[in-house]
């Protein structure tokens, strides 16, 4: 039981001290990874969007 016990404190330890593992880092890679790919699509999107009502609202006055 002694190993036990010291295993257990050391994961108490390293909550209370915050420790990134690899788990942390796997999620946030996860949630990282659609983001970085939508980020150029739509920014792609967004200036076209806005060169097209530019160039609508040149045409209406």
């Amino acid at each position: 039981m002694g190993i036990w016990r010291k295993r257990k404190e050391r994961r108490r330890e390293r909550k209370k001290l915050g420790v990134y593992n690899w788990v942390d880092m796997l999620f946030d890679i996860l949630f990282l990874l659609p983001e970085l790919l939508f980020l150029p699509i739509r920014l792609v999107f967004y200036l076209i969007r806005g060169m097209g009502k530019f160039m609508m609202d040149m045409f209406n006055v």
